[in-house]
């Protein structure tokens, strides 16, 4: 018979506590999952689920891909697959295997760690250390980064806007090697110098060559953007550079919103784009959500459309953004031309706002024009009675005051309703 070391797989888990977050209402929780061919193979793993009780299609689609990392069930190096191709190569039964004098016991430590999360994403990291009987300690090593607003994983160059060249230059001139106190196992920062320099082979063209992940890791109270090397293996190496020495080349909205990287209000975001997934926006005294908004038709054909206006909402005001639309590594943004800032007071229970269905003296209906009128719990077909208008130029790309009794009347999208 021909031996192999199989065994009894003994896993053990860093358990993930259970943390809510109230703030849009995130609950990341744990669930047991077991794979066990007695006396063979016997694998439990609690790894991180979701609850987002506003999403829980989104929720879904996170828990099934996280689910993947449980150990057996990944692909190829999985223990069914292997214990399966060695039965069927060997012609060697399950109770043969039991009966085997040399079959000893490997060693499987399996942690899933939540190293980052906020309102808008979270980082999950997956680590195993494999202490094969007979053999040298592998450790293989997943970083995962989800958007709660839509499910998607995200890559390095959905949050950054850092290429190679830049990224080790930084890290060669900023950044420290993260090595472990085996005692407590605490972080050690270790300034990169001439002889610990990094080379552009390690990175190539994208981190998802060369086994190389990224996370983000909290070290002595601050947050580092960290790179784990040579992923899987006896011995990765740990480099990262504080994320506040990053902050030019920050492009995902959660992680702006994380760090108040919008600037101190809302007349920061002119000249800035924003990505059409943001729902929410953080300033550092305060935060403006997303209400809706219309895109403005060019020569009234909807194929090109190419300039919208969107309503965000703060504590006290109302905000009107224009807005041109790009399409960047083909995600959609919103190039911010200017602001309209209105009060709360102004949008009472007894006025309206109307985007885009209004008519003035000399022309139809004008896409540009939006306008705050007066309110009629008669609900007409138009509204005539305007407060105050403005056009929204795609021209001059601002917006400009209208005089009130130039706008003929207003649609009203809610007749007939």
């Amino acid at each position: 018979m021909k031996t192999v070391i199989l065994g009894l797989l003994i896993l053990w888990v860093l358990p993930c506590m259970s943390q809510s977050f109230i703030a849009n209402k995130i609950v990341v929780d744990t669930v047991k999952l077991e794979f066990n061919i007695l006396p063979i193979i016997k694998i439990e793993s609690s790894i991180p689920q979701l609850k987002i009780s506003s999403n829980q299609l989104i929720a879904t689609k996170i828990n099934h891909d996280l689910k993947r990392y449980f150990f057996s069930s990944t692909t190829k190096s999985d223990t069914s697959f292997l214990l399966k191709s060695f039965l069927k190569d060997n012609l060697i039964t399950v109770a043969e295997l039991e009966d085997s004098t040399d079959l000893k016991a490997d060693v499987i430590n399996e942690f899933f760690n939540i190293s980052y999360i906020s309102n808008d994403f979270i980082n999950i990291t997956v680590e195993r250390q494999i202490e094969p009987y007979g053999g040298k300690n592998q450790l293989f090593f997943n970083s995962l980064f989800y958007d709660l607003r839509t499910g998607n994983r995200l890559s390095f160059s959905d949050l950054f806007s850092l290429n190679t060249q830049k990224l080790v230059e930084l890290l060669n001139y900023q950044g420290y090697r993260i090595e472990y106190n085996d005692v407590n196992l605490d972080e050690l920062l270790i300034k990169i110098d001439a002889n610990d320099k990094i080379d552009n082979s390690f990175l190539k063209d994208t981190l998802e060559v060369n086994c190389i992940d990224f996370y983000l890791k909290t070290i002595n109270k601050k947050l580092f953007l960290a790179f784990k090397f040579q992923c899987s293996g006896p011995q990765p190496l740990d480099y990262g550079i504080p994320i506040n020495l990053l902050k030019t080349y920050i492009t995902y909205s959660g992680l702006k919103n994380s760090l108040k990287l919008w600037g101190s209000g809302i007349n920061s975001l002119k000249g800035k784009s924003i990505s059409n997934y943001t729902s929410q926006i953080d300033f550092e005294n305060y935060s403006i959500l997303e209400g809706g908004g219309y895109l403005i038709s060019k020569r009234n054909k909807t194929s090109e459309l190419e300039f919208g206006v969107s309503s965000w909402f703060s504590k006290d005001s109302v905000f009107y953004l224009f807005e041109k639309h790009n399409f960047i590594n083909n995600i959609k943004t919103s190039n911010i031309l200017d602001i309209l800032k209105l009060s709360k007071n102004d949008l009472n229970d007894k006025n309206s706002f109307v985007f885009g269905l209004c008519q003035t003296q000399k022309t139809n209906y004008d896409s540009e024009i939006i306008a705050l009128v007066k309110d009629n719990k008669k609900n007409p077909e138009y509204f005539n009675k305007i407060i105050k208008a403005w056009k929204a130029n795609r021209i001059t790309q601002k917006f400009e005051v209208l005089d009130r009794k130039k706008v003929k009347k207003c649609y009203n999208e809610s007749y007939g309703i």
